[in-house]
């Protein structure tokens, strides 16, 4: 496969993005000023919380089922299937548990218990995504990423609509729960059109096979969404909705990049496992290689926004957002280790370290509790950013120190900006 390939293939999710994002963000902002903090912090609160619970409902499937179409071409409808099999089960396993959790512990204020439950429920049809990795296995993310521009177009147009003409909080969450199903159902037909040669046929032994590789995933999944989601979780619970609102505008402004680094490394996914196969030295470059530009990539996303964070929100959101800039300018450098991670998450998969994922997710979850616990009550939203921060730090690079399995990575890691330019000089040369 040649090296274009995935440069093709990493295009067209990029470009997707970059559709996508204006889209994304001109209705965020409309929905923002028009339903004001409170409601805005309501509509991101629910959001967030049913969020926490999507990585159950994926059973850490994701990385690893590109892997295995990948490397077993010959038993794709087999994988599909089973895949699809368990997703099936454990999305509705999990809308069980977040339904009981929430009317339990009741953590969702009773006048919104509805609506979550429908933003759950919206999710079990994410179980279709098995789909969308068999487009990434072959290296086609075209037709996918057209289909979600389509969509998300489509949708944001309608939440415009419904806020202006009926003026619903209840009504536009509807919309999102079938902006979501649709989503996830479309995967299964686009794959359809494409001749993906899927019969069900699901194979108890190889599921089985299956469950054992992503038992690690499932629980890291977990880990990392609460460490991704719970401080705007906490935030409603420990301090206002409204405070919410405020701290998810410059969220959503600070997590709008994420998607370059998750774009490139799964584009090149595939390469690095063919890079393992070929040689240590050529893997071990490679790794530097993109460590190193997704840090300085991070670095300087950080600093742009940083300089115009105020004039941003001020000019975008209005004066009753300028709380969000100051925590804007401290969220947004979480994204350097953000960035670093799509490739550290990628790297544990090869090398089957998957337990690793759920040590490093699982304590940076943990210290971004008690940072969150110990800083919201006296800093609110702006303690919530430090906590994010300090978190991501931990989990995706100190903690990497930990072990003599990843004691190398984290090494790399470190070294990777300063040796950036001679790393790529040196790929260049072994080109030639």
């Amino acid at each position: 496969m040649k090296l274009k390939t995935y440069f093709y293939n990493a295009n067209w999710l990029i470009i997707e993005k970059l559709i996508s994002l204006p889209i994304g963000l001109i209705t965020s902002i409309f929905l923002a000023r028009y339903l004001g903090p409170e409601y805005f912090g309501v509509f991101s609160f629910l959001i967030s919380a049913v969020y926490i619970f999507l990585p159950l409902m994926q059973f850490g499937l994701n990385s690893v089922l590109t892997k295995e179409l990948v490397s077993l071409t010959e038993k794709t409808s087999e994988i599909l299937s089973t895949a699809l099999t368990i997703r099936i089960l454990a999305s509705l396993f999990t809308f069980i548990i977040g339904a009981i959790s929430a009317v339990l512990f009741d953590w969702i204020d009773e006048r919104h218990l509805l609506l979550f439950f429908l933003l759950l429920f919206s999710h079990t049809f994410s179980a279709f995504d098995i789909f969308n990795f068999w487009f990434e296995s072959k290296k086609n993310n075209r037709p996918v990423a057209i289909v979600r521009v389509l969509t998300l177009l489509l949708f944001s147009i309608l939440k415009v609509f419904v806020v202006i003409k009926f003026e619903s909080l209840s009504l536009l969450l509807l919309v999102q729960a079938c902006e979501l199903m649709t989503g996830y159902l479309l995967y299964y037909f686009l794959a359809k059109v494409y001749q993906c040669h899927f019969q069900w046929q699901p194979s108890y032994s190889y599921g089985k096979q299956l469950v054992k590789k992503c038992w690690w995933l499932i629980f890291s999944g977990i880990a990392a969404a609460l460490y991704m989601k719970i401080d705007q979780v906490m935030l409603g619970t420990i301090a206002s909705k409204s405070e919410v609102g405020i701290y998810s505008v410059a969220v959503r402004f600070s997590e709008m990049s994420y998607f370059l680094p998750v774009a490139i490394v799964t584009a090149f996914f595939p390469y690095l496992i063919e890079r393992k196969q070929l040689s240590a030295p050529a893997y071990n470059n490679t790794l530097a290689i993109f460590l190193g530009g997704l840090c300085w990539l991070g670095i300087a996303v950080a600093i742009v926004v940083t300089l115009i964070a105020t004039y941003l929100i001020k000019i975008l959101y209005g004066t009753e957002y300028n709380a969000s800039a100051s925590i804007l300018a401290v969220h947004v450098w979480g994204g350097v280790f953000v960035y670093m991670r799509a490739l550290l998450s990628k790297w544990l998969i090869i090398e089957d370290l998957l337990y690793f994922s759920l040590v490093t997710q699982g304590t940076g979850a943990i210290v971004n509790i008690i940072l969150n616990l110990l800083l919201i009550p006296e800093y609110g939203a702006l303690g919530a950013a430090w906590a994010t921060i300090l978190s991501l730090a931990f989990a995706s690079w100190f903690s990497f120190f930990f072990t003599k399995k990843t004691v190398k990575i984290a090494v790399i890691m470190t070294c990777a900006p300063f040796m950036f330019p001679k790393h790529c000089l040196s790929l260049i040369n072994n080109k030639k």
